[in-house]
């Protein structure tokens, strides 16, 4: 008390002033806190929410191209239903993109006798795939679950449609295997903050897409 009676006038007038609005910022500072730390967590979610929507997006209609383009050369009227395997080639070569996500273009006939545009052959008779838009007609296209390549040791997956001749009778089968890296670098696009990344499953909860390589 005999400190305070020390006191000026103006300080005391100031003291009288300035502890009001101290104890005010203290209460507004843990109120605005309180708001922030409810808030926060909201944004994030948000954020998050709108920016996988936005890259599921993405991939969908990543995808929906690749399965529109392929079902264009199932209708191509240049390709020849019954011809030898080998007369195909040239015409596969012609409309595979070398641009680093497709691994190769390919066909199959009835028996499962297939080629891809390098002229590298296989028999895909017992495959289910092959069964289901060939021998038992359950299927006109199929997008095949993730596999890891043979050819690069990296995630690739398969699409496949269904070749039919003017009558509507399935005469085989044409296909794409491509690399899922494009997938990775959509699924990485994902950032809400320091230490969040993004991740891809595919229908068998088999993770496809993940910053960490293994």
């Amino acid at each position: 008390m005999k400190r305070i009676s020390r006191l000026s006038l103006t300080q005391k007038l100031l003291a009288a002033v300035a502890i009001p609005l101290l104890v005010v910022a203290v209460i507004l500072g843990i109120v605005v806190n309180q708001q922030l730390n409810q808030a926060i967590p909201e944004l994030l979610d948000n954020a998050g929410e709108r920016q996988v929507k936005a890259r599921s997006d993405e991939i969908s209609r990543w995808i929906s191209g690749y399965r529109n383009w392929l079902s264009v050369l199932a209708l191509d009227e240049r390709f020849v239903p019954g011809a030898p395997l080998d007369t195909h080639v040239e015409w596969l070569a012609k409309r595979y993109t070398s641009d680093g996500t497709i691994e190769s273009l390919f066909i199959s006939d009835t028996a499962g006798n297939t080629i891809n545009q390098e002229g590298a052959r296989l028999n895909i008779s017992e495959r289910p795939y092959f069964k289901a838009l060939v021998v038992d007609g359950t299927a006109d296209s199929l997008i095949l679950d993730p596999f890891v390549s043979m050819a690069t040791n990296l995630p690739a997956a398969m699409m496949v449609e269904t070749l039919f001749d003017e009558r509507g009778k399935r005469i085989g089968l044409i296909g794409i295997a491509f690399s899922l890296s494009s997938l990775s670098d959509i699924t990485s696009g994902i950032n809400v903050g320091k230490g969040s990344y993004g991740w891809l499953i595919d229908s068998q909860g088999k993770v496809i897409a993940h910053p960490v390589e293994e």
